[in-house]
């Protein structure tokens, strides 16, 4: 039976070029498992999924842009009601920039790791498989975590979901790709503080810094002197960082590491 997603009429295809659908289906005839649990998932055609990729970050802008979120909770309610982001996501976790990115938890092994504003699941996965303890936590009931949830099942990886950092759980990575520039300004410097006081010393925080608001991504907002200003005051200190180039402001992460400090 088809997913109830399936069937909100989001396949628009006059707008979009032949040839970016038919670079999606020859991606796709490739084998690409994002792609085919996007399919599975959804129960819908290929040529359904690829007409709904292609247009996947047009259609959230749209929608952030009819929702206009202003609060926190407000940006949270647009999340937990945004389906459209399975396919904007699924085209940004495919992107060759992207697995350079993903590239650099290769050497996170063994460890107790969080993937905060977790997506569709690609970060929590590939940690996983590496044999690390993995925590995923995103907005609950929405749409990516539901998604995130079926992809870990189907591959019978115990990743642990929740909408809350855990409070007795200490992780040596956390992972924030793409995620602090479209919180609110006013919750943000409290999480980052929680993530921080979650990791051990000597963890790691790789994260984006993508504070560049765009037409195209018109949720991203200008958090760069707050961060700036939240990275002086906590115990972190930047170790590496990966500027792919390209206009994107999503493909710079950073990685920190959690400095030891006399309170422990």
């Amino acid at each position: 039976m088809r997913h109830p997603l399936a069937t909100a009429g989001y396949v628009v295809t006059r707008d979009r070029s032949h040839l970016e659908r038919a670079r999606l289906m020859d991606l796709s005839a490739e084998g690409v498992p994002e792609i085919d649990d996007l399919v599975e998932y959804l129960q819908i055609s290929l040529p359904e999924a690829v007409a709904n990729l292609s247009r996947g970050e047009e259609m959230v802008a749209s929608s952030f842009t009819e929702a206009n979120p202003g609060t926190a909770e407000e940006m949270r309610e647009w999340h937990r009601n945004c389906p459209e982001f399975l396919f904007d996501l699924v085209i940004w976790n495919i992107d060759p920039k992207y697995r350079t990115l993903l590239d650099m938890l290769r050497d996170e092994s063994e460890g107790v790791c969080l993937s905060f504003g977790g997506g569709i699941g690609t970060e929590a996965l590939r940690l996983a498989e590496q044999g690390n303890n993995v925590w995923y936590c995103d907005v609950p009931d929405s749409p990516v975590w539901h998604f995130a949830q079926w992809r870990a099942e189907r591959r019978g990886l115990p990743i642990r979901f929740t909408a809350e950092i855990p409070d007795d759980e200490t992780f040596d990575c956390v992972v924030a790709i793409n995620v602090f520039s479209s919180m609110n300004e006013s919750e943000l410097p409290a999480i980052v503080e929680r993530l921080v006081a979650a990791m051990r010393p000597g963890g790691r925080l790789y994260c984006s810094l993508d504070f560049v608001p765009r037409a195209d991504h018109p949720y991203l907002q200008d958090h760069d002197r707050l961060w700036l200003a939240l990275v002086e005051r906590l115990p972190l200190e930047e170790i590496d960082e990966l500027r792919v180039p390209s206009s994107d402001p999503r493909q710079y992460v950073a990685v920190y590491v959690k400095q030891a400090t006399a309170a422990g």
